[in-house]
């Protein structure tokens, strides 16, 4: 008799896969991102004194990349929820930076100087 449900249990989901319908109880679960889910993500552009910088935030962590020919000094800047905002140290021209806030994280932009 298990013999028997099973097989019925597999035919079954073949037939209803075959017509486009799921089974959700015999499907393995979706899996999950590395890291858990993201909680708040997002990017932005700026762009002073030739260089052209591009942020980054996802979780808690905020990043940026400046591309370009200027010497133009800036730093990054992370906006955390429940805590004081980060800055990173100052820099000139190209480069990149990264920091993270212990909680959340709501935005990265850079702060010209």
């Amino acid at each position: 008799m298990n013999v028997l449900y099973r097989t019925g249990a597999v035919a079954i989901a073949i037939a209803a896969i075959g017509v486009g319908t799921s089974l959700p109880a015999l499907a393995d679960p979706a899996p999950q991102p590395a890291g858990g889910l993201t909680i708040m993500s997002g990017s932005s552009t700026q762009s002073r004194g030739g260089l052209t910088c591009h942020n980054q935030w996802f979780n808690t962590l905020g990043k940026t990349s400046c591309t370009g020919s200027g010497s133009q000094k800036w730093r990054l800047k992370l906006t955390c929820q429940f805590q004081s905002d980060i800055y990173g140290n100052w820099q000139y021209g190209p480069g990149s930076d990264q920091n993270e806030c212990s909680i959340r994280i709501s935005g990265a932009s850079i702060n010209w100087g």
